[in-house]
């Protein structure tokens, strides 16, 4: 199985491109890919932003720190 790996600040039903990258996150599973989205807050994002209608297989991980510590 594929993974594809999507990399944003968050996801939030809030905002519309937030929100298309859940959408599209929700897609990409169904046509049985394996997806990660990577944000600032990991899976913090589900109870942050409440997004809702997200898949039970998305996989919401945390960014790396040595990514904010770029120059």
């Amino acid at each position: 199985m594929e993974t594809i790996f999507i990399f944003t600040n968050a996801i939030s039903r809030k905002n519309g491109g937030s929100s298309s990258i859940v959408d599209l996150a929700n897609s990409l599973i169904e046509l049985k890919y394996d997806v990660a989205i990577y944000t600032c807050f990991g899976f913090l994002d589900k109870f942050i932003y409440k997004a809702t209608n997200v898949n039970k297989n998305l996989k919401i991980k945390l960014l790396p720190n040595d990514i904010f510590q770029q120059k």
